[in-house]
């Protein structure tokens, strides 16, 4: 692979040309991806350069760029264009030197024109890949990027990497389960040493991250190990002693076969029953639906009402929250799989089974089994799917609305539940004609 020269996106090459007298580069994920052939260097619009946030500024206003946000103090610019019809934005950073005391932001800033000490602040060697906007040419100013990107390696750019920033813990694992890399020895071993520096990150950072570690088999294209990298992710937090920082309900998942379990999470995480499906993609759950699912998994053994105090912690949003704690309290449901799947409508049905399988649950096997045969016939998940609404058992039964109405079509829904074919109007309203 040709790592020297890179084709410059049309939109970063349009913004070099009217930000003439500038030495702007692509840095960080969109470079790395590029290299990767993943992407086409125009992922993330970062850019950076040896230049003041005023001199970019008075470029800009030369050049007809707009400037849409500003942060002086870290030397950050918001800018906006339009291209053949279409809005751009990037963010520029100028090369700057940062200190930190808490926290992910930076608390010292001192601007530089050293590319050198502008990649000595980032965290990995192959995210401090540089790519000329006039060229296409890429620096390695670290001089291990492109050999680790090569390798698929990742490795901290210094030893106060993850001092400085107890987030990039996360991101280190990240990266890993997202782009199939392995973890340079020493890198490892300093995420290990301050994993405690996870507690001066803001919950909403950490639940970022930890989801997109728990989708991450979704990313990775193609995967290069035997166990999905999500289980390689949660495998890597627990031994960093990261999971017990980032939340207590997490600290004590036991390992077993190798695996992250709680109590039994296998390599089929997500992966939906065998049977008439082969994914969960493929029967509806999309990236929410499984993201609620390993929540579920990774807090069962806790139970619901400690499950729902840390994803409140973590400040996961009440959709998944509410997801979890459904189909989490319906394990504990000892009605038929029918009535307990009816019960959760259509959506988390699907998301229990998929628990159920998650965790090695005896009952999988009965409940996937009728979740298909519910959907094969078209059995009815909620009174609203009957062929009959409450005006109509009035009117059959000359009464008034009433909450009696509410038992009678619930009543009806429970029998529709085990006979499908009976949620027809005329059948329905012969069966009110029997009452």
């Amino acid at each position: 692979m040709d790592y020297s020269i890179l084709t410059i996106p049309p939109p970063l090459a349009a913004l070099q040309r009217r930000l003439a007298g500038l030495t702007l580069y692509a840095v960080g994920g969109a470079v790395r991806d590029a290299l990767l052939g993943r992407g086409d260097g125009s992922g993330d619009d970062d850019i950076a350069g040896p230049h003041t946030p005023d001199e970019v500024v008075a470029a800009c206003e030369r050049g007809g760029v707009e400037i849409a946000a500003k942060t002086p103090k870290l030397g950050t610019l918001i800018l906006r264009m339009e291209l053949d019809g279409a809005q751009h934005s990037f963010e520029y950073t100028a090369f700057r030197i940062e200190s930190y005391d808490k926290g992910h932001r930076p608390d010292n800033v001192t601007f530089t024109r050293s590319m050198a000490l502008d990649a000595a602040r980032r965290d990995f060697t192959v995210n401090a890949l540089y790519m000329d906007l006039s060229t296409g040419k890429v620096s390695d100013p670290t001089g291990m990027g492109l050999e680790d990107l090569a390798l698929k390696r990742l490795r901290a750019v210094s030893k106060s990497t993850m001092l400085d920033d107890g987030l990039r813990i996360l991101r280190l694992v990240r990266f890993a389960c997202e782009l199939g890399f392995t973890i340079e020895p020493e890198t490892y071993r300093l995420a290990k040493a301050h994993a405690h520096k996870l507690s001066e990150i803001a919950p909403e950072r950490i639940n970022a991250e930890l989801s997109r570690i728990l989708l991450s088999d979704l990313a990775e294209r193609p995967q290069r190990f035997s166990t999905p990298p999500h289980v390689r992710g949660l495998l890597a937090l627990k031994d960093l002693g990261a999971l017990g920082v980032i939340e207590p309900a997490l600290a004590n998942l036991p390992v077993c076969r190798g695996e992250l379990c709680s109590p039994a999470i296998t390599t089929n995480v997500g992966r939906w029953p065998a049977g008439e499906h082969s994914s969960p993609l493929q029967c509806g759950i999309d990236g929410q639906g499984i993201l609620a699912v390993r929540m579920a998994a990774l807090l069962a053994r806790v139970g619901p009402e400690r499950a729902d105090a840390a994803l409140l912690n973590l400040r996961y949003p009440n959709a998944v929250r509410q997801t979890v704690n459904a189909i989490l309290e319906a394990r504990s449901n000892r009605d038929t799989p029918r009535f307990i799947l009816a019960e959760l409508g259509r959506k988390r049905a699907r998301l229990f089974v998929a628990l159920m399988y998650e965790l090695g649950d005896d009952r999988t096997g009965a409940f996937a089994a009728a979740l298909y045969e519910m959907e094969r016939l078209g059995a009815p998940f909620s009174a609203g799917e009957l062929a009959i609404g409450g005006g109509d058992i009035c009117a059959a039964l000359g009464i008034a609305p009433s909450p009696r109405v509410g038992e009678i079509m619930r009543g009806l829904w429970r029998r529709c539940v085990l006979e499908p074919g009976l949620n027809e109007k005329d059948k329905l309203l012969e069966i009110l004609g029997q009452l």
